[in-house]
């Protein structure tokens, strides 16, 4: 379990459509059935590691540029506004890591 799994988890739902389709079905609120779906296909890692993923992969709210804090202030909920909220909690950061590395991939 570490913290590249977490990675390699995420890389391959986002570079697969028919699991980026799975993984919108689940969400990103429900940390537990991420990890499951993780597991279900060969990804094993908990809590510590996504969180540890988070620190690593969400700017500090010191790192936002003009037009992040414009979208965090207009309502539009992105990772970056999570980790602007400065959101500590182990759930909604696993949550917002989900979020910000699929971004790309829609989930």
């Amino acid at each position: 379990m570490s913290v590249d799994t977490v990675k390699a988890f995420f890389a391959k739902v986002t570079s697969d459509p028919e699991l980026t389709k799975k993984a919108k079905a689940i969400g990103t609120s429900d940390w537990k059935a991420t990890e499951a779906f993780a597991k279900s296909l060969g990804f094993d890692f908990d809590d510590d590691d996504l969180i540890a993923y988070h620190k690593q992969n969400l700017p500090s709210s010191a790192d936002l540029d003009e037009a992040e804090l414009s979208s965090v202030s207009g309502g539009t909920v992105s990772a970056i506004a999570v980790a602007a909220a400065g959101v500590g909690v182990a759930a909604v950061g696993s949550a917002a890591a989900v979020t910000q590395t699929t971004s790309s991939g829609g989930w």
